[in-house]
């Protein structure tokens, strides 16, 4: 059994744990959009449960079902988490003897891709995700070795409680995920600390009339909800926000793109002015303090090269330009995006290639990010939220 047991993080505060407890210890749960990857689990799988607000990892649940759905039986008061499986305790800590997660850090299989020292907040967003054996087998490793041998820690009572959402956070209206059945949520198999929805290619419509860049009606729609998301995660970090002026008229939950709060009719800024047209072109900007921090392109096309191109135009007119770029696609899409952003156009005829300075965010990852955080996004990073969130293609990778 041990030899094909997979290892799945299960989240959990201190009010849905001391509930689980309450309630037998005998069930995990998650939510209704979790069915994809909830459905992978098999009896003897590791359940590695993670205490969120303290950051660390408190106990093994081993699987002893397979995975069904129930709405009626009420255990956590937070919300129903209707996609379960049956489970035993195979150890318990005190919160006090609990493993902190820092501990583990820089031995997990993940430590070395790190961008900036708070990324690997990003593997501990949303729950179940699998995790890699040699990963599950540290965490199991170091919460046997407490149980042995504890160690007491200070726990801080404000964050112990913390109230949060266990796995993924219930998101505001602006970025709630459509509701689909148990039977209907599909996900992909892949051995990842997090995993991303498989995305679902429309059929291609009619051509928009009149739309300068040849869109469809679909692409159009994905373009513009993905700009609004980009633009209420900005708002609601506190950030102020630049929208290209040609789409500012678009509507996205029924507020015009220009009307999110925090966005500017002119960018603080002061480069030459052949800087600042080519930057006005930018899909969405984040600004704090008159600087840009985060430059984000949108491509729902086929094509994805335009977006590039500006970024492209942007690093040729000022090569030590510091601003972080983000291009932002289908993840149906990503090997395209690959493909152009190595094209030698960008990568042999600018100083720094583009690859280098510009990082890749999916569509789904980002809805998906998004909706994790809710409320909490206000007091998130901008920079380490999307650091987190965004892969590199450097060296064709």
């Amino acid at each position: 059994m041990s030899e094909q047991r997979a290892y799945w993080l299960d989240l959990f505060t201190w009010k849905t744990w001391q509930e689980f407890l309450a309630a037998g210890a005998s069930v995990s749960g998650f939510r209704q959009s979790r069915w994809g990857y909830v459905k992978q689990m098999k009896p003897g799988d590791y359940l590695l449960c993670y205490l969120v607000g303290i950051s660390r990892f408190i106990a093994i649940l081993e699987v002893t079902s397979p995975p069904y759905s129930d709405e009626a039986t009420v255990i956590w008061s937070e919300d129903t988490f209707p996609a379960r499986v049956h489970v035993k305790v195979e150890l318990a800590l005190d919160a006090a003897i609990a493993v902190p997660v820092h501990d583990l850090l820089e031995r997990f299989s993940w430590a070395h891709n790190l961008r900036t020292p708070q990324s690997w907040t990003g593997h501990f967003w949303g729950s179940p995700a699998r995790m890699k054996a040699v990963d599950g087998e540290l965490v199991v490793a170091a919460m046997r070795s407490a149980k042995a041998t504890p160690v007491t820690r200070e726990v801080d009572d404000a964050k112990l409680n913390r109230q949060a959402r266990r796995g993924v956070r219930q998101p505001p209206p602006a970025v709630r995920e459509e509701i689909v059945p148990l039977e209907a949520a599909e996900a992909p198999v892949e051995e990842a600390p997090t995993i991303e929805p498989e995305a679902t290619a429309p059929a291609a419509p009619a051509p928009i009339a009149g739309d300068e860049e040849g869109r469809t009606l679909v692409e159009v729609k994905a373009h513009t909800e993905i700009e609004g998301l980009l633009l209420e995660l900005g708002s609601a970090m506190g950030l102020q926000l630049w929208v290209d002026r040609g789409d500012r008229g678009q509507q996205y939950h029924g507020k015009r793109l220009g009307d999110v709060p925090g966005v500017v009719d002119e960018l603080p800024v002061q480069f030459a002015p052949e800087m600042v047209r080519r930057i006005e072109r930018i899909d969405v900007l984040w600004l704090r303090d008159d600087a840009i921090i985060a430059a984000f392109e949108v491509e729902a096309t086929t094509a994805v090269y335009s977006g590039l191109l500006r970024m492209a135009d942007l690093l040729a007119l000022q090569p030590n330009m510091n601003i972080p770029l983000y291009i932002v696609a289908p993840e149906e899409r990503r090997g395209k995006v690959r493909e152009e952003i190595n094209r030698p156009t960008f990568s042999r005829a600018l100083r720094k290639p583009l690859a280098r300075s510009c990082r890749y965010v999916s569509f789904s990852r980002l809805r998906e990010d998004a909706a994790r955080l809710g409320a909490y996004v206000r007091v998130v990073k901008p920079e380490e939220f999307v650091e987190a969130l965004s892969g590199s293609f450097d060296n064709g990778a």
